[in-house]
């Protein structure tokens, strides 16, 4: 009997033994584990620890940067008053552009101050591409013919659109039919032919003094607010004479109340063929006077870009074209890094335009 109980105990032992080996080498018996690459550790951590959670708060204004532009109406801002060249083509414009751009165009004149009121009103505004400014051959005057504050480098050229060759206008109940009549009474002196036109150093300005000096006779200058001011003047006979663009007077001399005497163009205009330039009468006098239309300079790129090519389709318009050959105006388009180019070569040109004048004034 004890030799069976001593058996047993020794076998239950020797099984205890056995289990304790087999216990503690089973790891080994396990394959080895793979190492872990950095990639694997970070997938491998809980969610709450990741970017995604620090990525919410710029989701908003990320979807709110998407939205295509415009995203609200755009306003086209006017140097000059209503019936002005400026003010024309701001509104022939305004109608196929607002169709391509799904958004309302509001034009607003802000006259004054040669150019620096509705200058400085464009730029109050946010640069964000929803103002945009007409601008003219006269603004690369002003800074050195009037003291203007008028800066073309706060601005980027968008497209040159449309210029006009300046005609001598006078009232049709004038004495004047002629050129030749107009410079007889001119050069008799007295009283001293009046001209008139928008502020001191415009186009219109330099044209008229151009003439008087390159005819021989003595000028006055009666500045007004801007050219449909001017233009009035003369339909009321309270001025003389003064230059013009059709795209201001045409509708006038359609219906009878003025005369083109002369076209300060290098040959007559197909559009009106019966009007002398004054080259050919013997007059070395060649000007005109072009707009175009820009936007704050730091304009974002891209939507600087959209509204390159929404002012090209607007200038290609069917519609646009029919009211620009109606009121005799030329198409000259140029997209806006040539037109900001230009603008850069016209404004050096009138520094010297003004000191040949006698015109040149500083700030």
């Amino acid at each position: 009997m004890r030799r069976r109980r001593s058996l047993w105990l020794g076998l239950s032992a020797a099984a205890l033994v056995l289990s304790l080996i087999v216990g503690c080498s089973a790891p080994t018996a396990q394959a080895p584990a793979s190492p872990t690459k950095p990639s694997q550790a970070a997938a491998s951590q809980p969610a709450a620890t990741t970017a995604p959670t620090a990525a919410a708060p710029t989701s908003a204004p990320a979807a709110a940067q998407s939205k295509p532009f415009p995203t609200k109406g755009i306003t086209i801002v006017v140097t000059s008053g209503p019936g002005s060249g400026q003010d024309l083509t701001a509104r022939q414009l305004a109608e196929p552009l607002s169709k391509i751009a799904g958004q309302p165009i509001t034009v607003v004149n802000k006259a004054g101050g040669a150019a620096a009121v509705g200058y400085g009103y464009a730029l109050e505004q946010p640069h964000d591409g929803h103002t945009l400014l007409i601008t003219c051959l006269t603004h690369t005057l002003y800074p050195y013919t009037s003291g203007s504050d008028y800066d073309y480098r706060k601005f980027r050229g968008l497209a040159k659109i449309a210029a006009d060759w300046e005609y001598l206008v006078v009232s049709a109940s004038s004495p004047w039919k002629t050129l030749e009549d107009f410079l007889a009474a001119a050069k008799k002196g007295s009283p001293t032919m009046k001209f008139s036109g928008p502020s001191v150093g415009s186009v219109a300005h330099v044209t008229a003094h151009r003439f008087a000096k390159e005819a021989s006779f003595e000028y006055g200058w009666v500045p007004s607010a801007t050219g449909g001011e001017a233009l009035v003047g003369v339909l009321g006979n309270q001025i003389p004479a003064i230059f013009a663009e059709p795209v201001e007077s045409w509708g006038h001399y359609e219906s009878n109340k003025i005369r083109y005497l002369a076209v300060a163009a290098a040959a007559r205009e197909k559009a009106l063929p019966e009007i002398p330039t004054f080259k050919e009468k013997g007059y070395n006098l060649v000007s005109d006077n072009w707009r175009g239309i820009v936007v704050a300079a730091d304009t974002p790129p891209d939507i600087v870009k959209k509204l390159e090519e929404m002012v090209k389709k607007a200038i290609e318009d069917p519609s646009f074209v029919a009211q620009v050959e109606k009121s005799r105006s030329s198409i000259t388009y140029m997209n806006g890094e040539e037109f900001t180019k230009e603008t850069e070569r016209l404004n050096e040109q009138a520094k010297q335009i003004a000191a040949d004048l006698g015109l040149q004034k500083t700030k």
